[in-house]
């Protein structure tokens, strides 16, 4: 490449905006100082699926000869359209801010080992220093973003990375450095997804400075029989406060993405009025200023309170049972001890005989006599039984015969 775009003979690293064009697979695009050969690249640069063109920024070192080369996956073909960005020169860089590649390094495949990261967690990487990183997304089944942060710094309200549905995307991020040398990728509550990161270069000198809100000092939760109250002190740099509740997490809530959004706003208080009782949950305010930047999580945690119930023992009836005045059809409630009406007692071990009502009727030529017709009773006075029970016509409830009932006695006829 040199001697090519204005580039130098002493040139050491390029930075390019590389662009697949139309390709009739889908794989990955490797861009690399040397090729490695076929079956030995393992990092990517760009990914791409089947006649989508797609493009990444992508900083690499030069080959001795001031070349780089670039190796499409098996099975895919598709034009590419290279455009140099900048460049830096050979040598070691003295300035502070200076940009040093290498060759691709591996850092991060949740594929491989940790698992897929949850909607909204955070996967947190150990890298010494401000560095070039290229982060690839992998089978996201909602839109979303990555962003990536230094930790213990808060969340920017900014995307490095826009996941597509079911499609890998990739992107260069520039991170300066923390104090602790760390990294944090935040994944947006759209979906879980699989993180790639590799490392591709150094930014010696560069010291991430805080910018996000300060998190709330002093945040108490007092549990209830209505919920769970909550209050906080205000933050310097505050403009609103957001609050979210997890039922455990094994990490706590680190970003303003994690859980369940309980309030939003500009008090200094909150209630959830939603927890399960008996449920110990992880309680989070996060600071927000005007654009958005979340601070770092305030935290508690607070054990709702269960449920406590209470039993009430009937005391049983004493007295005499009495006998019920019921309207019902003659001969359909056998005496207990019976077989059916008339029978006599049943013999034993044999059950008692079916009764009249459900003793079909034998036919017979002669025709019955007609029934005198009963004669209606007064709604407004009802009669008292004659065996000292409800009147009749009362609302009271016919019982159901049972063995307890005083044997031979038949309830009154209707």
């Amino acid at each position: 490449m040199t001697g090519r775009a204005g580039l130098p003979a002493d040139v050491g690293s390029v930075t390019l905006n590389v662009t697949v064009v139309t390709p009739t697979a889908g794989g990955w695009l490797a861009v690399t100082p040397v090729d490695p050969g076929a079956g030995k690249v393992t990092t990517s640069s760009v990914n791409f699926v089947p006649g989508r063109t797609i493009a990444n920024a992508v900083t690499t070192a030069v080959s001795p000869t001031g070349t780089v080369d670039l190796r499409l996956s098996s099975k895919a073909s598709a034009h590419l359209v290279v455009d140099v960005v900048a460049h830096t020169v050979a040598g070691r860089p003295t300035l502070p801010g200076a940009v040093r590649t290498q060759a691709p390094h591996r850092l991060l495949d949740t594929r491989t080992g940790g698992g897929i990261v949850a909607a909204g967690d955070t996967r947190t990487l150990v890298v010494g220093g401000g560095s070039l990183l290229n982060v690839t997304a992998v089978g996201a089944t909602r839109a979303g973003h990555v962003v990536v942060t230094a930790e213990n710094t808060g969340t920017p309200n900014v995307s490095q990375l826009n996941v597509p549905v079911g499609v890998a995307r990739a992107a260069l991020v520039a991170f300066p450095g923390s104090p602790d040398g760390t990294v944090r990728l935040t994944v947006s509550s759209a979906s879980s997804v699989h993180l790639v990161v590799d490392h591709v270069g150094w930014l010696d000198g560069q010291v991430l400075e805080g910018s996000t809100p300060v998190a709330p000092a002093g945040l108490s939760a007092t549990p209830g029989p209505s919920g769970v109250a909550l209050g906080w002190p205000a933050a310097p740099g505050a403009r609103s406060y957001q609050v979210r509740r997890f039922a455990s997490p094994p990490n706590g809530l680190r970003s303003p993405y994690q859980g369940a959004l309980v309030a939003s706003g500009v008090a200094l208080a909150a209630t959830d009025r939603t927890a399960a009782p008996g449920v110990s949950y992880t309680y989070a305010v996060f600071a927000m200023d005007a654009t958005g930047d979340a601070s770092e999580a305030a935290q508690v945690v607070a054990d709702t309170t269960p449920l406590r119930w209470t039993s009430t023992t009937a005391s049983p009836y004493r007295g005499v049972p009495e006998d019920v005045s019921c309207p019902r059809r003659r001969g359909a409630w056998p005496s207990a001890g019976t077989g059916s009406r008339g029978s006599g007692p049943a013999a034993p071990g044999r059950p008692p005989g079916p009764s009249r009502r459900t003793r079909p009727a034998a036919r017979s030529s002669v025709r019955s006599p007609a029934r005198r017709p009963r004669r209606a009773s007064r709604p407004s006075a009802a009669r008292a039984s004659p065996r000292g029970g409800p009147a009749r016509g009362s609302s009271a409830t016919c019982p159901t015969p049972s063995p307890t009932s005083p044997a031979g006695r038949r309830p009154p006829a209707a």
